[in-house]
């Protein structure tokens, strides 16, 4: 990994980050709460892709350009030139939408992990508010642990895969400081 960022540092080439994932699984709303820090209810789902350029820290010295990919299925041929392209993959799932776990199982199976080669990859279980919201369970530390468990059991992801799997709420910002903190380690 660091001779990647030492590469891509020394060309001078813009770092990308490219969200994907089905559609409405909250890619653009974790796109416009990275970038404004402010949550937009109620979007309508990208049609091809949204390009833009996002700073990771406030000396605004660690930037990427975050590629926003449509998930909608007649879009997601597009995707690989985009993963292709990219420098970190940050796959998004609905982790409250159990209907769709299969759906984002069989395309992370065989669109993302085909494409990965030595790029990292993170995996967004987005909308933990209402997961949180419907559980009885007070310890949210055990319920963010059922989370992860449940996204890497229906994403068919080894236990000792290098994936890093991170909880949010683009709602409450819950998981954000931790999904920022993490890209920030890999832009530097």
């Amino acid at each position: 990994m660091s001779h990647l960022k030492t590469a891509i540092r020394a060309i001078g080439e813009p770092i990308n980050l490219v969200f994907c994932g089905l559609d409405y699984a909250g890619k653009t709303a974790m796109y416009i709460r990275l970038k404004t820090g402010r949550f937009v209810a109620n979007l309508k789902p990208t049609l091809a892709s949204t390009m833009d350029s996002i700073s990771f820290d406030e000396d605004d010295l660690v930037k990427a350009t975050i590629i926003d990919l449509g998930g909608q299925k007649a879009l997601r041929d597009l995707w690989k030139t985009h993963i292709e392209n990219s420098h970190v993959i940050i796959y998004v799932v609905d982790a409250y939408d159990h209907s769709r776990f299969n759906e984002s199982k069989i395309e992370f199976q065989e669109r993302i992990i085909p494409l990965i080669d030595s790029k990292p990859c993170l995996i967004v279980c987005n909308k933990f508010d209402l997961i949180k919201a419907d559980s009885k369970e007070e310890d949210y530390s055990k319920l963010i642990y059922d989370v992860e468990n449940t996204i890497q059991k229906a994403l068919n992801i080894p236990k000792t895969s290098p994936f890093e799997i991170i909880v949010t709420s683009q709602k409450t910002g819950y998981g954000l400081p931790k999904l920022t903190r993490v890209i920030r380690e890999l832009l530097t």
